[in-house]
């Protein structure tokens, strides 16, 4: 029994931790930070980011826990073949991505200064791969989902937060969504018109408006990461119909997204491209 109650406290733990401090030991020297950004109800199936913290460069995603060793061998030979230390090798990295020298980094975060997103998949990006931060105010960051899962998975820390980040990012994560999802899962083929007209609803007043209303108290600009203008980013695409989701006057749904952009522009906030700033 003891050892069961052992077994169960550690998985419980592992749900919660942020860091994984047993990995940090031995590459401490370098400055390289393993950062845990999703486990799954104890699963034993982890995903991690590695990057350099003095440097704040990301490289690599989405790292399997028995590939770390390989991973670090890795950069310690391209170090010893360069002649530098692990430390001397990541600032060299940094260095180049600055001068726009380098492929070879995912993503380098200044807080307080900017977030740079380099490399194809970051193209399509409303507005770009830079994210200009301010020093002392929050950044909110919005957009369709699926553009926002880019920026959610990078793991850089200090980078992302819920609500008032100085500094950083301000990012709405909810699990609600899944849960209005099943809460209305009989509807999905006896009534797909009010499925999503339901999920849609209750998402926005239960989640989307009151993450606005603060953001709009603290007078935060809000970076826009997808097209508010593009149909895919005004109106729900129903994957599994692969057609637009529409109500039961048959006008398409509008996503979580283009009520965000209306609320905006009805509180104060003008927009002029890939930035909505409060001017009143």
């Amino acid at each position: 029994m003891r050892t069961l109650l052992k077994i169960l406290r550690r998985k419980w733990e592992l749900k919660k931790i942020k860091k994984v401090d047993f990995l940090l030991v031995k590459i401490r020297d370098t400055s390289i930070i393993l950062n845990c950004f999703t486990t799954v109800f104890g699963s034993k199936r982890y995903k991690f980011n590695l990057y350099a913290e003095k440097t704040g460069i990301l490289l690599e995603e989405n790292i399997k826990r028995n590939k770390i060793d390989s991973l670090m061998q890795k950069y310690k030979n391209k170090a010893k073949e360069a002649g530098k230390t692990l430390d001397e090798y990541f600032e060299e990295l940094a260095t180049a991505i600055r001068k726009g020298k380098s492929q070879n980094i995912i993503a380098k975060f200044v807080k307080g200064i900017k977030l740079e997103l380099i490399g194809p998949r970051f193209k399509k990006l409303y507005g770009g791969g830079i994210i200009v931060l301010h020093p002392e105010k929050t950044v909110a960051i919005t957009g369709i989902l699926d553009d926002v899962k880019v920026i959610k998975g990078l793991g850089l820390e200090n980078l992302l937060k819920q609500g008032s980040n100085p500094g950083g990012l301000d990012m709405l994560s909810s699990p609600i969504w899944g849960k209005l999802k099943l809460k209305y899962k009989a509807l999905e083929s006896t009534n797909n018109k009010l499925y999503w007209k339901k999920i849609t609803q209750d998402f926005w007043d239960q989640v989307n408006r009151p993450w606005l209303d603060d953001i709009i108290a603290r007078g935060d600009d809000v970076r826009f990461i997808s097209d508010p203008s593009l149909e895919t980013s005004k109106y729900v695409f129903d994957d599994k119909l692969s057609k637009f989701a529409t109500d039961e006057f048959g006008k398409k749904v509008p996503t979580i997204f283009s009520k965000e952009v209306e609320y905006l522009k009805n509180n104060g906030y003008e927009i002029i491209g890939h930035i909505a700033r409060k001017i009143n």
